[in-house]
């Protein structure tokens, strides 16, 4: 896999990884990059999904365990931009993809959770 990038805009950080999710030694790299942010305090995290053609359960199940330590936290935590690949993935059904926030795309993941600060600019 190619390497899964972070940015901020001030308290939102943005995961995005460069390609598939799939196998433990991604899923792996994926908790630990993300524990990094926890540790550091992070409260909203946008997962953007623009390069990723499919995830599987192990990668899957990170997702899940991380919007529910979030959610447990208070904070929050958005799905964006999904390939038609991975939305086929999502609606196939699997209750699993339900805990999750999806949005359509970057910016409208960043405005949600920008309002959710209760600010008016994201910073």
């Amino acid at each position: 896999m190619r390497p899964l990038s972070i940015r901020r805009i001030g308290s939102i950080a943005i995961l995005r990884p460069g390609g598939p999710l799939v196998g433990d030694q991604v899923a792996e790299e994926l908790q630990n990059r993300i524990q990094e942010l926890q540790n550091e305090g992070n409260r909203y995290l946008i997962v953007n999904l623009e390069a990723v053609e499919f995830i599987n359960s192990a990668c899957l199940g990170v997702l899940v365990a991380v919007c529910a330590e979030y959610r447990r936290r208070g904070a929050s935590v958005g799905v964006c931009h999904p390939t038609k690949k991975v939305r086929a993935q999502k609606d196939s059904g699997c209750s699993c993809w339900r805990s999750m926030q999806w949005y359509d795309s970057e910016d409208e993941a960043i405005a949600s959770m920008t309002a959710a600060r209760g600010d008016s600019a994201p910073g």
